[in-house]
């Protein structure tokens, strides 16, 4: 894992297209903001709130240049969405009030159009 091409990446390069010579490597980000295996979905979501990015290389620690995933919008709220499926079918307890409280939080941030999760 050298760098990452994402599809804004290839329209700015497109707009830019005949006012200079530039290769794929040029045109994507080479110093990306990584997530590892072993860090919790908490902090790979807050950081991608603190840099406006929508996805995440997961990549090895001790290896940072071999690719083991990716993370996406789509799979945190794929999670999102197992956790609050479990609670509805769950008692109500202390988890439950944690989430209503957490998605309170989210819901007012959005409202003021800020993002939800900020560090």
């Amino acid at each position: 894992m050298v760098g990452l091409l994402t599809r804004g990446d290839l329209m700015k390069a497109l707009e830019r297209a005949g006012e200079e010579d530039s290769t794929e490597r040029d045109a994507g980000a080479s110093e990306l903001v990584v997530t590892y295996p072993d860090e919790v979905l908490e902090e790979a979501v807050a950081k991608m709130a603190r840099h406006h990015i929508g996805r995440l290389p997961v990549v090895d620690r001790d290896e940072p240049t071999r690719l083991l995933g990716y993370l996406g919008r789509a799979a945190i709220a794929t999670a999102w969405r197992e956790v609050m499926d479990e609670e509805h079918l769950r008692e109500a307890g202390w988890l439950t009030s944690r989430f209503r409280l957490l998605r309170s939080v989210a819901r007012s941030k959005v409202r003021r159009g800020k993002p939800a999760a900020q560090g």
